[in-house]
């Protein structure tokens, strides 16, 4: 495994040559920029578009060359405060191109999943993300090993199938 800067994650990203699956198993998230727009939120203001817009562009751009882009969000209900907020802003992101799933995390006991977040990227590399315990980024590490990009290729296609779209109610908010 390879550690990754920002910038390197980034150049990984968004030379994808057909696809990523975002696997995301946390309920919250510890970045700065997300728990300053939280706190806006929390008083009734809506999220800056401004917040999400270098995202969303990076992502119209992808899926205007075909890239496949696909988030699996498998969350505690009811959904904690991160969720929720992220519910009342994501539009703009899935129309961008990132098809996103939510799935109930009881729907998947019993399911062999990694230990942590990860992108699998073409289905041939795994960045898998590592958290502090306030849900801050630690490290970004990159993996060809054929068998950590198995497991987590099939994990998230398994989970997928499962899997509810935003206007679903497989999720209770």
């Amino acid at each position: 495994m390879r550690e990754l800067s920002r910038d390197a994650f980034v150049d990984l990203l968004t030379g994808i040559r057909s696809s990523w699956a975002h696997f995301e198993q946390r309920d919250s998230y510890g970045a700065p920029d997300d728990l300053a727009e939280i706190r806006r939120w929390r008083r009734g203001a809506p999220t800056d578009p401004s917040y999400y817009a270098d995202y969303a562009a990076m992502l119209a751009r992808l899926a205007g060359r075909g890239r496949s882009l696909r988030r699996l969000k498998v969350v505690s209900e009811p959904l904690s405060e991160y969720h929720r907020w992220i519910r009342s802003m994501i539009a703009p992101i899935i129309e961008a191109g990132e098809a996103t799933r939510w799935l109930p995390r009881r729907a998947v006991l019993g399911h062999r999943l990694p230990a942590t977040d990860y992108y699998l990227l073409d289905g041939s590399s795994v960045v898998l993300l590592d958290f502090d315990g306030d849900g801050r980024l630690l490290s970004r590490l990159l993996t060809t090993e054929p068998g950590v990009v198995r497991a987590c290729a099939a994990a998230f296609e398994e989970c997928w199938v499962l899997g509810a779209g935003l206007t679903g109610a497989a999720v209770a908010g």
